[in-house]
């Protein structure tokens, strides 16, 4: 993209979206976060298709793509394309008022296409660590997933918006 502003072509955050967003969701201590982050995404790009702000259910997913096909571990972790891929093969994900979170992943799939509250029709992957890819992403099409690798210590700790890594604080300015 030729803009060297691309936030100021599209605003996606939070505060953008203020008066309709969801409250921000607690995870407990189930590893579900690849569930949120997938519900997220399907919820901003379905608020940005109808306008309207569905709170969808990261339960089903934890619930429902903890088997072979999916390969996605539950509340010990899983990947957001394999959630993506089961809203589209199932042709729809439940609301959470209708498939609520219980962050425990001993039961088994409940969902019914009763429930179904939004669909995915594709998805598609941006380049590992590519910043400008991500950017663009996030400019052309709008709300996204992403995830980190959360294990390491700075992150187990983390206590504010500074971050050290390695004794030495990022200081580094970023676009988002």
């Amino acid at each position: 993209m030729a803009n060297r502003h691309p936030q100021a072509m599209a605003n996606w955050h939070p505060q953008a979206m203020h008066d309709r967003a969801a409250a921000v969701p607690r995870e407990g201590s189930c590893g579900s976060c690849w569930a949120f982050s997938a519900t997220g995404a399907v919820e901003g790009q379905h608020f940005k298709k109808t306008g309207r702000l569905v709170s969808l259910s990261e339960q089903n997913l934890v619930e429902c793509t903890k088997n072979k096909k999916y390969m996605n571990y539950g509340c010990n972790g899983g990947l957001m394309g394999r959630a993506f891929q089961y809203i589209i093969d199932n042709r729809g994900i439940a609301s959470e008022q209708r498939y609520p979170y219980t962050g425990k992943d001993n039961k088994p799939c409940r969902y019914s296409a009763s429930m179904n509250a939004a669909r995915v029709s594709s998805y598609c992957r941006v380049p590992c660590r590519n910043e400008k890819a991500l950017r663009d992403a996030v400019v052309a099409i709008g709300p996204i997933s992403t995830c980190l690798n959360a294990g390491r210590r700075t992150f187990q700790f983390y206590r504010s918006v500074k971050m050290k890594n390695s004794g030495k604080q990022l200081r580094k300015k970023r676009w988002l």
